[in-house]
């Protein structure tokens, strides 16, 4: 028994020794170049290798350097889709294949139908209880499966129109969860409660606008889209022109470093809602996108562009002739693909679109009021914020 013993020990020293000879030579840049590029999940079960390895890839500096890496490349990119915390699959939408939709059970962080996800950034999903205003929050990231209930609660709000926003400072190394309330009852008055988790307190922003003046419908009160530091905010508004009034669209942004509130300039070929549906906010190359569609016929998708000193609305596409495709007036862009595909949701079963114009990744179990969201695959723990 005691020779056996020995045989295994020796064994293991050989194992390791033979995995030194065969990471020495190696530059620690290549190495770093490599594992950098690695999906959460090996990385999770590469900290199990050695004592050193679980060093590296628990470090805040590694799991930075892969988070810019992430953030950067498309294969990190994933599409989460709800209809219910029984129902959460992730999609990785660049595969052709139905294995790439994976179950995700939340249940264990929050096994309650009346959390909603409302917000991802850094890998981080944001959780909230739809109930009561919004005004019970857990963080989780799915990849490495930790959650963090967060020490938060706003006031109570009823009977008021609610949105809620997660985004993070890169200045301050903070991350933030704003609410925004709207009273019907009190006009153009909105209040933006921002809730900062580095230094766990809350900051209040109150607003009022009279020319155009600022409403919320119970459509678009949801509407909120985090990009470069910037959380956007989907909104109508109501000027006086020519004594008439006139009802648009209407973008609020809320910068997180300085907690400036401004209203966004919308595209100059934009169509007043009045005449059409409203636009929709959303991600598309990096940049905050509104999406058109025009009668079912056509979908026009911009790019909000920042050069630092001005912003500017850039036509990224126009998607045409979609009278042909039963319920378009149903279909609303989500992103880009790799190959120059937009991805976009149908709510309807009933659809029978040209093979080649249209292809279908069907995701089983959702109800057609199902929600989606784009996230980054990232080694980022809620834990240690």
């Amino acid at each position: 028994m005691e020779k056996k013993k020995k045989q295994q020990e020796q064994k293991r020293m050989e194992a390791k020794k033979k995995q030194k000879r065969t990471l020495e030579g190696v530059p620690e840049e290549l190495i770093m170049a490599i594992i950098t590029r690695l999906p959460p999940n090996s990385l999770v079960r590469f900290k199990c290798v050695s004592k050193p390895w679980n060093t590296l890839i628990s470090s805040p500096s590694f799991i930075k350097l892969h988070l810019n890496q992430a953030i950067s490349s498309i294969r990190s990119q994933r599409l989460m889709v709800s209809s219910s915390l029984n129902s959460i699959q992730s999609i990785d939408y660049e595969a052709s294949e139905v294995s790439a939709i994976n179950q995700i059970d939340i249940i264990a962080v929050a096994n309650s139908d009346r959390f909603k996800i409302v917000g991802s950034c850094n890998g981080l999903i944001c959780v909230a209880d739809e109930e009561n205003s919004y005004h019970s929050f857990i963080l989780w990231n799915p990849c490495i499966r930790e959650f963090k209930k967060l020490p938060l609660r706003f006031p109570l709000a009823e009977n008021l129109k609610v949105s809620i926003g997660f985004g993070y400072d890169q200045s301050a190394n903070d991350y933030k969860v704003v609410r925004c309330t709207f009273d019907e009852t009190l006009g153009s008055h909105l209040v933006f409660e921002i809730h900062s988790m580095k230094s766990n307190t809350q900051k209040v922003i109150r607003r009022y606008f009279s020319d155009p003046r600022i409403t919320f419908s119970d459509h678009n009160s949801k509407k909120v889209v985090f990009v470069d530091g910037v959380l956007y905010l989907k909104a109508n508004s109501c000027s006086f022109r020519r004594d008439n009034l006139e009802y648009d669209d209407a973008v609020l942004g809320l910068d997180l470093k300085d907690e400036k509130l401004e209203i966004v300039q919308l595209p100059d070929d934009h169509v007043n809602f009045d005449e059409d549906p409203e636009l929709e906010l959303g991600i598309f190359r990096g940049c905050l996108g509104a999406i058109q569609c025009y009668f079912g016929t056509m979908i026009h998708i911009w790019a909000l562009k920042n050069d630092g000193m001005k912003q500017s609305w850039i036509k990224l596409m126009r998607i045409m002739e979609l009278q042909s495709v039963p319920d378009s007036k149903d279909l609303i862009p989500v992103c880009f693909m790799r190959n120059g595909e937009v991805l976009m949701t149908c709510t309807k079963k009933e659809e029978s679109a040209s093979k080649s114009v249209f292809r279908k990744l069907k995701v089983h179990g959702l109800r057609p009021w199902f929600h989606e969201i784009t996230y980054t695959q990232t080694l980022v723990s809620p834990k240690l914020l």
